[in-house]
């Protein structure tokens, strides 16, 4: 039961509180620049500890250590927010939520599955409290309509779960699953979420710097193939979806509208995205379908993409755009359950038996690392708004859907 409450805690501040921080740092400094920067900064150090956590080796305390940390860091961190306007101490808290919450998923799914013993009935159980958990949190900042009450809130839910990891007497832990959960919302604050799991494999090679040599070494030899276009398609799409995204928030302020308001678009993507999911699982069965509605998806954000920017540009009254805005949050929610249902499949059916783990480890590595140049390009373009980014953005998503294409047309490997 305690696992549990945990898993419910860990993601209903994680959703409230990754969208919070881009909202805190344009409130303090009005400047897009700040906000891109935290994003970038999260993003960073998630992906570094992600990659690094595991080699922790597992011992009889380690879980209850390393969740009381996390733990520790939630708490403080929200309590600063909360308490202080100084952009710093928001930068910094930026690491310290990118840090906490790349250990905090995939550990309480590993000590959630040695409680179960079932990897799927694990993966089900984690993704509903999670989502459910995740709907709360966006529904808590709506309700508030305010960040520093925002913040301290978060800061009384972590309390308790600080206290009682504090002093539990013993979590246990047979193994650590290096893996990560399906996310069921999608990326709407550039900020990285939970990627990809694989059931049947508990080791996962997160050294992506085999997977480029042996890219460049197929590229040497004239040959063309489908998991390494995949993989680099990959990239190209998520550094369009994190440089479209992080200034987001920012640009979604300087429009009028409210910190509830966006909360509630939020709600309305990660709620469409999880209802699409049952869709995307029926829909996405093959490999063929899979390659064409990745290909369609991708090449769709081309245009939903628009949906705010013509929003912005042509629309004078208020509640009109947020009408628009409002289709466009459900249309990226939607799109994300049915990208996020492709990628997994391709992985998983074409890549070698005995390397699924593998793979699906590069998979990750491609999500994190389009994730931080996004977000790094957004650092240096966002102050330019929608005029400059959205055409960047959308020539990445062509590219992306033409690496895709090709991948989809070429030998497998």
């Amino acid at each position: 039961m305690i696992t549990y409450i945990l898993i419910f805690i860990n993601s209903i501040i994680t959703s409230a509180i990754n969208l919070a921080i881009s909202l805190k740092a344009f409130e303090i400094t009005s400047s897009v620049y700040y906000v891109s920067l935290t994003v970038l900064l999260y993003n960073s150090a998630y992906i570094i500890m992600s990659w690094t956590w595991t080699k922790i080796a597992p011992s009889k305390d380690a879980p209850k250590k390393l969740l009381f940390a996390i733990f520790v860091g939630y708490l403080a961190s929200s309590s600063v927010l909360g308490l202080s306007n100084a952009i710093y101490l928001v930068l910094i808290c930026s690491v310290v939520i990118g840090l906490s919450s790349a250990v905090s998923s995939p550990l309480l799914m590993s000590v959630l599955g040695n409680q179960i013993g079932k990897d799927y009935l694990t993966v089900s159980r984690y993704n509903l409290i999670s989502s459910v958990a995740s709907v709360i949190g966006y529904l808590l900042g709506w309700l508030f309509d305010n960040t520093k009450i925002l913040f301290l809130s978060l800061a009384v839910i972590s309390a308790p779960a600080t206290i009682t990891l504090r002093y539990l007497n013993v979590m246990t832990l047979i193994e650590f699953k290096k893996e990560l959960h399906i996310s069921t919302t999608p990326m709407v604050t550039g900020r990285v979420k939970d990627a990809f799991t694989v059931t049947h494999s508990h080791t996962l090679l997160y050294d992506f710097r085999i997977l480029v040599e042996d890219f460049f070494k197929t590229i040497k030899k004239g040959v063309l193939r489908e998991f390494q276009l995949l993989i680099f398609g990959t990239v190209v799409l998520f550094t369009a979806i994190s440089t479209f995204f992080t200034p987001f928030p920012a640009y979604l302020k300087s429009n009028k509208l409210s910190d509830g308001d966006i909360f509630v678009m939020n709600l309305v993507s990660s709620t469409t995205s999880i209802l699409g999911f049952r869709a995307a699982s029926r829909v996405v069965n093959s490999i063929h379908k899979a390659w064409s509605i990745l290909k369609l998806c991708v090449g769709l954000r081309v245009f939903i993409f628009l949906i705010p920017i013509i929003s912005f540009t042509y629309i004078q009254e208020l509640s009109v755009v947020k009408i628009f805005l409002i289709a466009f949050y459900m249309l990226i929610g939607f799109t994300w359950s049915f990208i996020s249902s492709s990628l997994t499949t391709l992985v998983l059916s074409i890549s070698e038996r005995n390397r699924k783990g593998e793979r699906l480890g590069h998979m990750n590595g491609a999500i994190g690392i389009g994730s931080i140049l996004g977000s790094l390009i957004s650092v240096y373009i966002g102050e330019y708004g929608f005029l400059i980014g959205y055409p960047f953005v959308g020539v990445l998503l062509i590219i992306s859907a033409a690496i895709l294409h090709k991948a989809s047309k070429t030998l497998v490997t």
